[in-house]
């Protein structure tokens, strides 16, 4: 409309100038004179402008056949989406659309080709890739602003969903704008849209019913899959520093080291490693880790999914085994560490493995600042370190919209210290962690980062730290360390498993042991605790303590008597142990017990069983693996039994 009433302006004006100059009124002549009358002039007609037709609006048919011949469709072996071609040959697409490749398949709707477009920059924490640049002659996709939208507004998207055609074509969907989301830490305004998106449509374009592309439609939202659209007027500057890391302000990475073996420390806070298998399609693969302690491993896809798992033993050799997938998707080896202590490991692999560098791990964050970590491979956690001081108190809150991530701070005192977060933080998805911790002591705390479900492979986060505002979560500390027990035999602590039905004291040094009476106590499959003062020594003091039930027994109830005949009956199909004595005794609170004497064929130490039947219903064991000058220990032990009422 501006147009028309500015020519229409133009037109006027140019009638009023084109009148010529403006005559001077004529002199009378002297009234003796006569003249001749002068004729009037017939007035010059106005010219009635031609007005312009306004252009018909844009179908959407129109539009996709104007926009998707520069959509193109992007592939891997792991995935597919979609991509906008940009001015200088590059392909605007999600990060996760071609993570965790270094290079992507391009093709068009006319059929042109490029294979193994390079990856030239990305963005895993706001989920955008640049691929390229390929040499083309297709206009490229010129984004511009649409924040200006309403709710309840067309929007259409050009993508990929669910292609898996030879020759891929582009498909239309029109929905509304249905909410329009704000993710403030990453700067990005979201559209919402009412049409549900399929996997594959990921890098793909949306546009306004005036034909202008206004975002990239990447993720997907509740249970319904509706679409989520990232503003191009807030992905435009980011793509702009993506190009300049493209043409080389960034320096080269490292080359990554491939090896068929390694020897590594694993410990609570560096409790993961892994590596890429680089094996063909259909090989069989052999991984095997040696160490002192409980390790998993097992085998995934960049989705999370799982190939293979291993975790026979509680300490050893484990081995994996598996067949790397013939349509050549990657695939990761993780090794797990489940144990509490360091220990030094070793692994061998018929097949190359690319180590994984994690540089995530051991980065300190300080207060009032945040920092950005990936999640490198599936099932990755990281461990950040805070320095605080005694009482300090801190809000913590990790940021990500490409996964669901857990967090959890540890006070370096074993899992008892551990406090953590999953969604109080809210966020785009209402998924991030955020908690205010309140120091122990002077030190510094590990701050542990997530990704429990496995799908996060290739993402990055925010962590921040930062002093607690208003209305911040309730300060979080762990249990404080209980004030140690005097006793004749040394300080003591009290040990108090829910798991357990019972209590003890204990050794304040004592914890979980991974020794290798544990390990064969534990293959039994009761559950309980096993406890020590020295990690993987069978030469320490061992405590190994189980309840059993009726139900487990196979019987409505049972007495004390009965219970130890099945012991018996138990040890006399072992031919490697005998019972040489029972002892009847009383425990603290007034119940009769016994203590079993245990004589081993090949000696090595003194064993000895407490048992104590509650309610006819349980019965409650406590098994002393040990040398003979700690019986005053032991005898102290079995003095503290409690029963949990």
């Amino acid at each position: 409309m501006r147009p028309y009433i500015v020519l229409m302006l133009c037109v006027l004006f140019a009638t009023v100038g084109c009148g010529g100059e403006v005559a001077e009124p004529p002199t009378l002549p002297p009234p003796t004179a006569t003249t001749a009358p002068t004729n009037t002039p017939e007035p010059t007609p106005t010219h009635t402008p031609t007005s312009t037709p306004t252009p018909e609006p844009l179908t959407a048919g129109d539009i996709f056949e104007l926009l998707s011949p520069s959509v193109a469709y992007v592939r891997t072996t792991s995935g597919a989406g979609g991509g906008a071609l940009l001015e200088g040959g590059y392909i605007l697409t999600n990060a996760h659309v071609v993570w965790p490749h270094d290079a992507a398949d391009v093709t068009f709707p006319d059929g042109a080709t490029f294979e193994d477009v390079p990856l030239a920059a990305r963005d895993g924490l706001r989920d955008i890739a640049l691929l390229g640049p390929i040499d083309t002659d297709l206009p490229p996709i010129a984004f511009a602003d649409g924040e200006s939208a309403a709710v309840g507004g067309d929007i259409l998207l050009i993508g990929y969903p669910g292609e898996s055609d030879r020759a891929p074509q582009p498909a239309l969907t029109e929905g509304l704008i249905s909410r329009v989301r704000e993710w403030e830490e990453g700067g990005i305004t979201f559209f919402q849209t009412s049409s549900a998106v399929a996997g594959g449509q990921s890098g793909g374009i949306a546009v306004s019913p005036d034909g202008d592309p206004v975002g990239l439609s990447g993720l997907r939202f509740t249970e319904a899959n509706y679409g989520l659209v990232a503003s191009a007027t807030d992905l435009l500057p980011l793509v702009e520093g993506l190009i300049a890391d493209a043409t080389g302000t960034a320096g080269d990475a490292p080359e990554p080291r491939t090896i068929d073996s390694d020897h590594f420390d694993m410990s609570m806070a560096e409790n993961a490693r892994a590596y890429r298998v680089d094996a063909p399609p259909g090989a069989p693969v052999v991984i095997a880790v040696d160490g002192p302690g409980d390790i998993g491993l097992g085998a995934y896809a960049p989705d999370g999914t799982e190939l293979a798992y291993a975790d026979a033993t509680f300490s050893g050799e484990e081995t994996l085994r598996f067949t790397m997938p013939q349509d050549d998707v990657p695939i990761f080896a993780v090794v797990s560490y489940l144990g509490d202590f360091t220990g030094r490991f070793a692994l061998t692999s018929d097949q190359p493995l690319i180590e994984i560098v994690d540089l995530d791990d051991g980065m300190p964050v300080n207060i009032g600042t945040s920092y950005t970590g990936t999640v490198h491979y599936p099932y990755d956690n990281d461990a950040l370190i805070i320095l605080l001081d005694d009482g300090e108190e801190v809000t913590v809150r990790v940021d990500t919209i490409g996964f669901d991530p857990m967090l959890a701070i540890d006070a370096k005192a074993g899992v008892e210290s551990l406090v953590g977060d999953d969604d109080s933080g809210g966020g785009l998805f209402g998924m991030n962690p955020e908690l205010t911790y309140r120091a122990p002591g002077t030190g510094t705390v590990n701050a542990f980062v997530f990704d429990l479900a496995g799908t996060g492979a290739g993402s990055s986060y925010t962590i921040t730290v930062n002093e607690p505002y208003e209305g911040a979560p309730t300060p979080m500390s762990p249990a404080p360390t209980p004030t140690p027990i005097a006793a004749a035999v040394g300080q003591m602590r009290l040990y108090d498993d829910p798991l357990l039905p019972f209590t003890f004291e204990v050794p304040v040094n004592f914890g979980t042991s991974n020794s290798l009476i544990c390990q064969q106590v534990a293959a039994t499959g009761q559950m309980g605790a096993c406890l020590s003062d020295v990690p993987f020594e069978s030469g320490a003091l061992t405590i190994m303590a189980i309840t059993e039930n009726a139900d487990q027994l196979g019987v409505e109830e049972f007495t004390l008597e009965e219970y130890v005949s099945y012991l018996r009956l138990a040890m006399e199909s072992n031919p490697q142990v005998t019972i040489a004595a029972e002892h009847p005794i009383e425990t603290a609170q007034g119940d009769p017990a016994i203590l079993v004497e245990i004589t081993a064929p090949n000696g090595g130490g003194e064993l000895r069983r407490f048992v104590h039947v509650y309610l006819r219903k349980e019965a409650n064991n406590m098994s002393f693996f040990y040398d003979a000058s700690q019986q005053d220990m032991v005898d102290y032990i079995i003095s503290t039994y409690r029963v949990r009422e």
